[in-house]
């Protein structure tokens, strides 16, 4: 492919856009560190030699166009590939721009990424890892099974297929205490409790990851980051505040949900991901928590 890069930072560029499937220029100039116009110049000339495509991405803004959004191209995917970054076995759907019903869910997942690395920045004690089921470069059960995605019988036998939309680790050097979380975006298309039959509501989500929690499954993550685990939280994202508090009745009604923590997107980038900006088991009457808990010394709000 001919194909100059000015600067060696391009691959980086790449692989990033590859790992995160789709952004817009903001996230990645957050996640790269990078000035946002220099960057969609740098983007621009990828376009032009026909490794990223952008296009407008689908949410929604208060005024001016829709702002872009760039993924990896088949020619970028190929040129990852003869360069040794990208293993040329894995199918290039993995990396490129999902479908447009897609989109606006991993654009999602990414602003909790965009938080998640604002919050290392800022806390270098902290080593923060987060593994996405479709990374090309999460480990794996076999070449195609994630290793986010579990199966497994509940404490009565039942079957349980469990894929969440990301694994978080967070671990203080100094304390050598590593803290699990499992991530659940919630943009507001799914019900979230429709009856017994439909397993993709919510309800039926939190059912799954209690019976995980109860099945002790979650300690294979251990071995992946050699740490001890004494158990996990689900942390869920929503798209509104109005949402958020639906989720939370829907906690409530639940009972002894505790381990679920709920926060919206807007507040997540506002204060920051380690901010005491989080619901614990739907109580709204109750203080706001941080998910590093009291314990974590020197916690930043971003």
């Amino acid at each position: 492919m001919a194909v100059t890069l000015v600067e060696s930072s391009d691959i980086g560029l790449l692989t990033c856009i590859a790992e995160h499937r789709v952004l817009t220029s903001r996230q990645l100039a957050a996640i790269e560190r990078r000035n946002v116009r220099a960057l969609r110049r740098r983007l621009r000339y990828l376009d032009r030699n026909g490794l990223i495509r952008r296009e407008p991405g689908p949410l929604r803004q208060a005024r001016g166009r829709p702002e872009l959004v760039v993924s990896l191209s088949l020619d970028g995917a190929g040129f990852l590939a003869e360069r040794g970054v990208l293993d040329p076995r894995i199918d290039p759907a993995r990396v490129v721009a999902p479908s447009r019903r897609l989109v606006a869910h991993e654009l999602f997942v990414n602003e909790t990424r965009v938080a998640l690395t604002q919050l290392s920045h800022s806390m270098p004690e902290l080593t923060i890892r987060f593994v996405s089921p479709m990374s090309p470069w999460a480990p794996r059960w076999t070449p195609g099974r994630s290793f986010l995605c579990e199966r497994f019988r509940g404490p009565e036998g039942q079957r349980f297929e469990l894929v969440p939309d990301g694994a978080i680790s967070v671990t203080h050097t100094e304390l050598a205490k590593t803290l699990l979380f499992f991530l659940e975006v919630d943009t507001g298309t799914e019900p979230l409790s429709s009856g017994s039959e439909n397993r993709s509501d919510l309800w039926h989500k939190i059912v799954k990851y209690q019976a995980y929690l109860a099945s002790r499954r979650y300690r294979r993550f251990e071995t992946l980051w050699e740490c001890s685990l004494k158990g996990f939280r689900l942390l869920i994202v929503t798209s509104t505040r109005s949402r958020c508090a639906a989720v939370c009745r829907l906690l409530r009604e639940m009972r002894g949900t505790t381990l679920a923590m709920t926060t919206d997107c807007e507040s997540l980038l506002r204060s920051g991901f380690g901010a005491d900006v989080w619901v614990v088991g739907g109580q709204v009457d109750a203080a706001r928590a941080s998910v590093l808990g009291s314990k974590m010394p020197n916690r930043a709000c971003i």
